[in-house]
């Protein structure tokens, strides 16, 4: 899609030791890399060893060095190794992949990543966990809207945002309990709605979004492209439901992750874990009707490298853009694939979504609770607002608290 000229800076742990990215590779990281030898007790000794030594390679900010096993992804790795750059220093969009890429290589030696459906997940156990502690919200707050008449298009898309804040990565690995969010809002002052459980969405182009599809009739495919398990994947798969079951295209492709990264991201294999789940805790009759559109190709369950390296959005790879060129709309969910649209560089907080994400290959809705540093689309007096209220600081734009449904046209086909 083509070079970007003039682009900010990218996050890194130098931004200053109060940031929350520097907090993230200084404590978080290493916690998520600890947690690995915590949830897997049949690791050896050496394991443990070799991942206690990562961790402290990020507390004490090392120097980055290549992988031994995965000559591709290496090469995403030359500038920043032949710089001498740390893991302070690179850019956190650069490290944060990286780590994954060690623990793997670490936990799993001998397979490398070349299928990566032989690969040890070493966040099996946190993500198993995770559909456990959804168990009750999803019972208040996904089932109901399961079949309901009542339920429109939008309560679907907010579903699927509020599953959004269940982030093992955000956590440092810990396992917490989901959240049984609704959709239901107080006003707090002239600008932020604030639900009584003290979330609120920053900025909401759903109508936008669902008068642009439905506008155009039925169309071919849509793209939902994954994160996390538990609560966010089953309200995602209620959502493909609804898109299904209401003919709003023929098709979903779900696109899941290739390895297993960020702790409770989606692979394909935890979609038929979710579906089980679904079957032996009272929506039986969902799981089977997405099952049965798994048989007969109308959800389609794909993964792809690039979504799990350290490309934005606008370098991605050529089959990709042909997939995604097709499709009548794309949804994007979670913070990481957000970062990956903007690279998770410094750009100003106001600019605008829709002019930004021109370059994508077709209308984009992205959904996503803020956990990170990096974001756009956001109005100066909205921000201002936000900060005010959860008191200044970073977190507003890093705890999960605030959500946002932003829509892009893309590289509009006309129907």
């Amino acid at each position: 899609m083509g070079q970007r000229q003039m682009l900010p800076a990218p996050l890194r742990g130098t931004d200053g030791p109060t940031t929350f990215t520097h907090k993230s590779i200084t404590v978080r990281m290493p916690k998520i890399v600890l947690s690995v030898i915590d949830n897997n007790p049949h690791l050896d000794s050496s394991t443990i060893q070799k991942l206690t030594e990562l961790a402290a390679e990020m507390e004490n900010g090392h120097p980055l060095s290549f992988l031994s096993s995965q000559n591709q992804w290496n090469q995403c790795l030359v500038e920043a190794v032949n710089k001498g750059e740390t893991w302070w220093t690179a850019p956190w969009w650069l490290v944060e992949h990286y780590m994954y890429k060690r623990i793997l290589e670490i936990c799993n030696p001998t397979e490398g990543f070349a299928d990566p459906y032989l690969n040890v997940d070493p966040f099996e156990n946190q993500k198993l966990h995770s559909l456990e502690d959804a168990k009750q919200p999803m019972e208040l707050t996904v089932l109901p809207l399961v079949g309901s008449p009542d339920h429109t298009f939008s309560d679907f898309i907010y579903r699927s945002l509020w599953g959004n804040r269940a982030d093992l990565s955000l956590t440092g690995g810990v396992r917490v309990s989901a959240t049984a969010k609704e959709h239901s809002t107080t006003t707090d002052n002239e600008v932020l709605s604030v639900s009584e459980d003290g979330t609120c969405v920053l900025v909401d182009q759903c109508a936008e979004f669902v008068e642009f599809v439905t506008k155009f009739g039925v169309g071919e495919f849509a793209v939902i492209a994954l994160d996390n398990c538990g609560l966010e994947l089953i309200s995602d798969l209620c959502l493909c439901d609804y898109l299904l079951t209401n003919q709003i295209v023929q098709r979903v492709e779900l696109h899941a992750k290739s390895v297993p990264v960020f702790v409770s991201d989606v692979m394909v294999k935890d979609i038929f874990h979710t579906l089980n789940f679904l079957a032996q805790n009272g929506a039986k009759e969902l799981s089977d009707r997405l099952q049965s559109a798994i048989s007969d190709g109308r959800l389609v369950l794909s993964s792809h490298s690039y979504y799990s390296s350290p490309l934005a959005a606008w370098e991605m790879p050529q089959d990709l853009i042909d997939v995604f060129s097709r499709a009548k709309f794309a949804i994007v969910k979670g913070d990481c694939n957000y970062r990956r649209l903007i690279k998770d560089l410094h750009y100003d907080h106001s600019t605008d979504f829709g002019t930004h994400c021109a370059y994508f290959p077709c209308p984009l809705l992205a959904l996503r609770t803020c956990k990170s540093g990096a974001v756009i689309g956001i109005p100066r007096h909205v921000e201002n607002a936000a900060k005010a209220h959860f008191g200044g600081g970073e977190e507003w734009l890093t705890s999960g608290v605030c959500g946002l449904v932003h829509f892009a046209h893309g590289k509009e086909r006309s129907n």
